[in-house]
């Protein structure tokens, strides 16, 4: 029992908790394919979409803010809110983020054609898998020696990829 207290907790650190307070702003998720959407009233937010119209609706953690670009949550170093203010949990005392420096230029998939968001194979057991979002692809890398899952749409070491050990 205490594992699956723990794995919890992991888990509500890690991608945010539900929000029981709606505040007021209704998001529709039966208007819009499975994914993940800003908040348009605090930065700090996103909706989940899944099964055909279920919705979570995340406040980051820690002063994290929703990062739509990269589809998680990151430092506000990190985050161009574009134009979302960052507000308390229910939108209350906004300020206007400055956005940060745009450091480096993202790197576009080489092979999937991004039609859903989320994450996909660029290939079997590659390193490399194209992060969609809003029709846009970006070229992600696994840390040095693992490969892309596809099935599991995670890193994984390659001896646990069925494909890879096909090669």
């Amino acid at each position: 029992m205490k594992f699956f207290i723990a794995i919890a907790v992991f888990i509500s650190c890690v991608y945010g908790q539900s929000t029981t307070e709606q505040c007021g702003h209704e998001f529709d998720c039966t208007a819009v394919p499975d994914g993940y959407y800003p908040d348009m009233y605090n930065c700090r937010k996103y909706f989940h979409c899944y099964s055909g119209g279920q919705e979570d609706h995340v406040t980051c953690p820690n002063g994290e803010l929703y990062n739509a670009e990269d589809i998680m949550c990151d430092f506000p170093d990190r985050v161009d809110c574009g134009g979302r203010p960052v507000c308390d949990d229910c939108d209350n005392n906004c300020v206007t983020q400055t956005p940060p420096p745009s450091t480096t230029v993202r790197a576009e998939c080489k092979h999937h054609i991004c039609t859903a968001d989320g994450l996909f194979a660029e290939g079997c057991c590659e390193n490399t898998y194209c992060q969609c979002y809003a029709g846009h692809g970006y070229l992600m890398h696994c840390e040095a020696e693992l490969v892309f899952d596809g099935d599991q749409g995670l890193c994984n070491w390659p001896f646990n990829i069925a494909c890879c050990s096909r090669r």
